[in-house]
């Protein structure tokens, strides 16, 4: 919600009174959606703290637009819950670009490392387009700023579909055994030559660390990989 509200807020003027109204009655609208009713109170008095408001009125307005949106309520959940039921029957390889491009929108060092593992080969188009476009975007100079980035995006349903990407559970400090494994998921679906490439990277990154014995295991991979490439196709 913090960042709906961030992004929400670039969309107006609050120099200007009608604009900041306009702002407010949308915050409103937003924080009337949220289930808990702590969470209700939290962002109620943040929106009043913020513009010098009494907590009783915002908690008023949402309240009425509450009562509002109360029939709808039900399809909406009913309707949450089957996109996220058919979200688990999505290929892994699906899943795992979904959450690599979630950390890099935050991360430009992990989108500058995926930039040269894997460029703009993902195998879902859109992924392809958005990380192309933020790839561009940090090549800029620009923070890892989402709010920022998605106001360079013009398609509306490209923009929907980087906030929700944002809006996914992220581990606080991830590692490179995960980056790895997303890497590995995305790679798979394309072949043993993309693997043999990802497979070189960390062999190389391994001597670096200077743990030969991890290089030396990888180099085995290759070796079996390349030997299957050569073999003739059975039918």
């Amino acid at each position: 919600m913090s960042f709906v509200l961030t992004y929400l807020k670039r969309q107006y003027d609050t120099s200007i009174e009608a604009s900041r109204m306009q702002y407010i009655d949308e915050a409103i609208r937003y924080i009337a959606t949220l289930a808990k009713p702590i969470e209700r109170d939290h962002y109620a008095r943040e929106l009043a703290n913020e513009y010098n408001l009494s907590v009783d009125t915002i908690m008023g307005e949402v309240a009425l637009n509450r009562q509002q949106i109360a029939p709808e309520q039900k399809p909406r959940i009913q309707k949450q819950t089957a996109r996220k039921k058919q979200q688990r029957l999505y290929p892994a390889y699906y899943n795992a670009e979904r959450k690599l491009i979630s950390y890099m929108l935050y991360d430009a060092t992990i989108a500058e490392r995926m930039k040269h593992r894997l460029g703009a080969s993902f195998n879902v188009d859109v992924h392809k387009v958005i990380v192309t476009h933020l790839y561009a975007y940090y090549e800029a100079g620009h923070p890892a700023d989402v709010s920022q980035f998605v106001e360079r995006i013009e398609d509306s349903e490209m923009k929907n579909l980087i906030i929700e990407l944002a809006m996914q559970s992220l581990s606080p400090e991830v590692t490179e055994e995960e980056i790895n494994d997303y890497v590995y998921m995305i790679q798979s679906e394309q072949g043993d030559k993309a693997l043999i490439k990802e497979l070189f990277y960390q062999q190389k990154q391994a001597e670096i660390d200077k743990d030969y014995t991890k290089a030396a295991q990888v180099g085995m991979e290759i070796v079996k990989l390349k030997k299957r490439l050569k073999e003739p196709l059975r039918e």
